[in-house]
């Protein structure tokens, strides 16, 4: 299944840069997708260089600050986070959080994911209060408009319950 998924986001991917070039919008999409593709098959090295890839050409597009790059921005953090690079994930959410928060509407899921996946880094590196304030929104918001079963639920609700008991993350779901 990954396999097949990968194959076809590269071809994606060639074809769309073949056709219009590096920085075009079809391009950086694809490129997006095949960072995601690697990402969920556990191919992290291939995955963070797409993902750096995809993130140049949604900057040089849109800018930092567009609700498109944080597409790009929340789950190459979730990766940064899987190889322990609280620091640099935190750097990448903290505009993803805001750009979330000024493009959708207060307690849209995906603002809420961003958020918790902030808490994360956060609480990782020791600012537990923080964390627990992102994720006290940030939870719920996640139960009522992706269920208790999504990915994204469990993990922010994990992360939520370690931080409250001084836990580690360790047993935080991994989610793409």
């Amino acid at each position: 299944r990954h396999a097949e998924a990968i194959h076809q986001a590269r071809t994606a991917t060639r074809t769309a840069e073949a056709l219009f070039g590096e920085e075009h919008t079809a391009t950086a999409y694809a490129r997006y997708n095949l960072a995601l593709a690697l990402h969920a098959a556990g191919r992290r090295d291939e995955a963070s260089r797409e993902y750096g890839r995809a993130l140049d050409s949604h900057v040089a597009i849109w800018g930092m600050a567009h609700p498109y790059t944080a597409y790009v921005l929340v789950p190459f953090a979730k990766l940064l986070l899987e190889n322990g690079e609280e620091t640099r994930a935190e750097r990448m959410l903290r505009p993803a959080v805001r750009s979330r928060r000024g493009s959708l509407a207060r307690g849209n899921w995906l603002t809420a994911d961003a958020e918790a996946t902030l808490a994360r880094a956060l609480y990782a590196q020791g600012t537990t209060q923080e964390a627990l304030t992102l994720l006290k929104s940030a939870v719920p918001a996640l139960q009522d408009q992706r269920g208790l079963d999504a990915c994204a639920t469990r993990q922010a609700a994990a992360a939520q319950s370690a931080a409250r008991a001084g836990r580690s993350l360790q047993n935080v779901p991994r989610c793409v």
